[in-house]
């Protein structure tokens, strides 16, 4: 049997076949569909969030986020993700990254990227001291976790203590299989130590 172009499949492919395409616009208008069949699922109203902030329209994409959180309280990942959304948009912090953030934390104490997003939020909110413990606590976790690296670098070279920034931002180069983090970490080793001598 084919699948209906109204089903929920198809209108989820083609939703991540036009954000691909670099036309979230078009993704959107799948994922409203979706969301009128579906509207309990917190992971539509998750892809609608991130396609929503890849065209810009970052208000109406956190309260999807949040929406999102609402449906699967119990969920980190749902809370995570509206921790990431704010602190990557710069949108209210301290307001909206900081309890999601903590919530996460509530239900997954000893989950890296957890600990080390509420580090990411306290380094947002200034408060390096803090920022520090949850990365160093993400580290003791798991010490290959190249983002958690990276962020206690990224502390480090606030505090100039320039010989542990540098350790920390080789280590997450190096462990970060490229990707975004390991670019942000061969950046800041370029600007503040000079051309690579890893």
């Amino acid at each position: 049997s084919a699948l209906s172009p109204d089903s929920v499949v198809v209108q989820a492919l083609m939703s991540v076949y036009y954000r691909r395409q670099g036309q979230p616009e078009l993704a959107v208008q799948y994922l409203k569909k979706i969301i009128e069949h579906e509207p309990d699922q917190a992971i539509w109203q998750l892809e609608m969030g991130n396609t929503l902030a890849e065209t810009g329209d970052l208000v109406t994409a956190q309260t999807h986020f949040i929406k999102a959180a609402e449906l699967e309280p119990d969920t980190p990942l749902y809370w995570m993700e509206l921790a990431r959304f704010s602190v990557v948009h710069g949108a209210d912090v301290r307001g909206v990254a900081l309890p999601a953030a903590r919530q996460a934390l509530q239900l997954a104490p000893k989950d890296t990227a957890v600990l080390d997003m509420n580090g990411q939020v306290m380094y947002q909110l200034g408060d390096l001291a803090s920022a520090e413990r949850f990365l160093q606590r993400a580290l003791e976790i798991d010490s290959a976790y190249a983002p958690a690296h990276l962020h206690l670098g990224q502390v480090y070279l606030q505090w100039q203590r320039n010989d542990s920034a540098r350790t920390h931002l080789s280590s997450a180069a190096r462990l970060s299989d490229g990707g975004q983090v390991g670019e942000t970490a061969s950046r800041l080793l370029e600007r503040y130590f000079g051309p690579s001598t890893t």
